[in-house]
């Protein structure tokens, strides 16, 4: 419709049905909001300004893609009206002063829209929160491998406690020490020690006699070794 060209009922009857729209804004659509050439008047300002804060509203549910082209076609129309109205009112500079700002507000409104600011703010937190998640989950790792580290030396301690109070309880009473083995003079004399040292690795060769002393002789691991070892009294 040319609103430059409208006879008084046109206009009436236009008016009427935009203001039935604007009161409910459900029944606006976006097609409307950037095809409809919104001519202002000082006596239909309010509704005008009613008009373009419900398309404003609709701008905020169209996808990303489509919004840039909506907004720019919706600032053009607002341009238009807001030139046409501000040359032509009548009104007093207060009321003038008061749309101006009216209006200023919506074009910011439209060139930086609310959400970009939320958008921006939940991308900065979410990038925040991911970091500090990822900080958390790399401490909860360092913690759940060191208590394992701690409980293997643990394990292995263990073992070795048993197995050196088990050759004690073994060799003690028939075997000699010396240099922290318990080791078999006499295979004879001490056959389970020297079977326990024999499933453990430790394989007796031999006995004899030296200096006043007995000296026995073993492999480790299949490594030879020679310990001297002092002789027990005999009763």
């Amino acid at each position: 419709m040319d609103f430059n060209n409208r006879d008084a009922n046109q206009v009436a009857k236009f008016d009427s049905g935009w203001q039935a729209l604007v009161n409910s804004p459900e029944l606006i659509t976006k097609e409307e909001c950037v095809a409809t050439d919104v001519s202002m008047s000082d006596f239909n300002f309010e509704t005008v300004i009613k008009w373009f804060k419900v398309c404003i509203r609709l701008g905020d549910k169209i996808p990303d893609k489509e919004r840039d082209l909506y907004t720019l076609n919706l600032m053009e129309n607002m341009k238009k009206s807001t030139e046409e109205f501000f040359s032509s009112s009548q009104l007093d500079y207060s009321t003038l002063g008061k749309i101006e700002n009216t209006f200023s507000d919506m074009f910011d409104e439209l060139v930086y829209p609310s959400d970009l600011w939320r958008k921006f703010n939940s991308s900065e937190k979410c990038s925040g929160s991911d970091d500090e998640r990822d900080i958390w989950n790399l401490q909860i790792v360092a913690l759940i491998s060191i208590i394992l580290l701690l409980l293997i030396i643990f394990i292995c301690v263990c073992v070795w406690c048993m197995k050196l109070c088990k050759i004690k309880k073994v060799c003690e009473k028939d075997c000699t020490y010396d240099r922290g083995r318990y080791c078999c003079i006499d295979e004879n004399n001490c056959p389970e020690c020297c079977e326990y040292m024999k499933k453990s690795g430790l394989k007796f060769e031999k006995t004899r006699s030296e200096l006043g002393q007995n000296a026995g002789s073993f492999t480790t691991l299949g490594k030879k070794k020679n310990i001297s070892l002092t002789s027990k009294s005999s009763g």
